[in-house]
């Protein structure tokens, strides 16, 4: 019986401070820019996740190592806002030019969730 009453009271108190927010951090949220509006993505070098300080990047403050092969300046870049698959295009160009200098096939790259994406 008095488990019940303590989970009751628990209930009590949880329900007693909805609605009510709290921040503990100051955070914002980055709107990723619009791909047609990137006209350069990054230096088009491979990277991996051997060398931590992102060398082969440049000299970007906010470079990337993107899935572990492909360097982007910026984070917001690599996952840059689309409405369309041809909002796409540039995106896809940096890719498929690093792709093909890496020996690797082109990818199709389309607008997925408002994202431009490697599509199935």
């Amino acid at each position: 019986m008095a488990s019940k009453r303590g989970f009751l009271a628990f209930a009590l108190a949880s329900l007693a401070g909805c609605g009510q927010t709290t921040t503990t951090r100051n955070q914002t949220a980055i709107d990723p820019p619009p791909c047609t509006s990137i006209s350069h993505f990054g230096n088009g070098q491979t990277c991996g996740t051997t060398d931590p300080t992102l060398a082969s990047c440049g000299t970007s403050a906010s470079r990337l190592c993107a899935s572990g092969w492909l360097c982007y300046d910026a984070p917001e870049y690599e996952q840059c806002a689309c409405q369309t698959d041809t909002d796409c295009n540039g995106k896809r160009d940096y890719v498929n030019q690093a792709r093909l200098l890496n020996d690797k096939s082109p990818v199709a790259i389309g607008c997925h969730g408002g994202r431009c994406i490697e599509g199935p």
